[in-house]
């Protein structure tokens, strides 16, 4: 799937589920925060950090937690739109332009440094 594809299927969707019990960075979450899908995340590793407040957050080892959230995203207009905007603009935050600017920045510091 390439990402023409992958972009029209986060349009598409109501929400992003997303209850990974060991995730690094969360790539699928901030593609999705990028495209204004609200998103449920679970509260491990580097998501809640990812996310902020836009985002709700459910313990992937709670099956009653995850149905509910769900459940109430799915029900609740009000909170997808909220939750989408403020998911916008934190996905605003995150870009491979300003990876790639701050990598470089740190490995000049590290070429002065040696």
């Amino acid at each position: 799937m390439d990402n023409k594809q992958l972009r029209a299927l986060y349009n598409l969707a109501e929400f992003l589920f997303f209850p990974s019990v060991y995730e690094e960075f969360g790539i699928p979450t901030v593609e999705a925060m990028s495209c204004g899908l609200p998103v449920i995340i679970s509260k491990t590793d580097a998501l809640p950090e990812l996310t902020g407040n836009a985002g709700v957050l459910v313990d992937a080892n709670d099956p009653v937690a995850m149905a509910e959230a769900r459940y109430q995203m799915w029900t609740d207009q009000g909170l997808r739109q909220t939750i989408a905007r403020q998911a916008l603009a934190r996905s605003k935050h995150f870009g491979w332009y300003k990876c790639a600017t701050q990598t470089l920045d740190i490995l000049k510091k590290l070429g002065e440094a040696a």
